[in-house]
């Protein structure tokens, strides 16, 4: 008996928790919904949505092309140092024959008559 005395006080004391819940649930539903109901509040949002997912100058688009660009300035940048740097060996090739003779026997393995050439590879 003292058990179903205190289950039938759990059960009172639950059922007043669970109707207060729901009064004060009810009580901030009252309150938020004139804010998100109103017609100020749904255009803003509306042009915010538009203004961030649609169109070709919409916020996403944007960050894509951004990056876009990012990449593609850090590609110039890289065939731009590349080129400088075959421009300094090119020109040191023109600059004498000496250097230009190296070049050739080092990168196409020439060499002149009566000459033997041996190769010495690492073996890593």
């Amino acid at each position: 008996m003292h058990t179903s005395k205190f289950l039938r006080n759990f059960a009172v004391e639950n059922r007043k928790t669970m109707s207060e819940n729901k009064m004060n649930w009810a009580r901030i539903w009252e309150i938020t919904r004139k804010y998100i109901l109103n017609k100020y509040i749904i255009v803003l949002l509306v042009f915010g949505v538009v203004m961030i997912f649609v169109g070709n100058q919409s916020a996403v688009q944007r960050v894509r092309r951004a990056r876009t660009i990012d990449s593609l300035r850090t590609e110039r940048d890289m065939y731009y140092d590349r080129s400088q740097r075959l421009d300094d060996k090119l020109r040191a090739l023109r600059s004498s024959k000496d250097s230009l003779e190296r070049f050739a026997r080092e990168r196409y393995l020439m060499h002149c008559e009566n000459e033997d050439v041996y190769i010495v590879k690492d073996s890593e």
